[in-house]
């Protein structure tokens, strides 16, 4: 479970796997804040959380942004 307060819109840098369904995870990097680029270099893309939510639960499905297409 995440929580983010603030009413912006929150890119969060996650690095996928798959369940044994085919099913897509997402599991988010934790950086310190959102100039450290280094924390980028282990990820496989971000996730856009709403601004309009604040707490954001395990198996909730949101848009994923590649660094590269599979």
């Amino acid at each position: 479970e995440m929580t983010f307060k603030n009413k912006l819109t929150f890119f969060v840098p996650v690095k996928i796997t798959f369940d044994r369904s085919g099913k897509l995870l997402a599991t988010p990097l934790k950086i310190k804040n959102s100039g450290e680029f280094s924390g980028l270099a282990g990820s496989d893309g971000f996730i856009e959380l709403p601004k309009d939510q604040d707490v954001f639960s395990p198996g909730e499905a949101f848009r994923f942004y590649p660094w590269r297409t599979w």
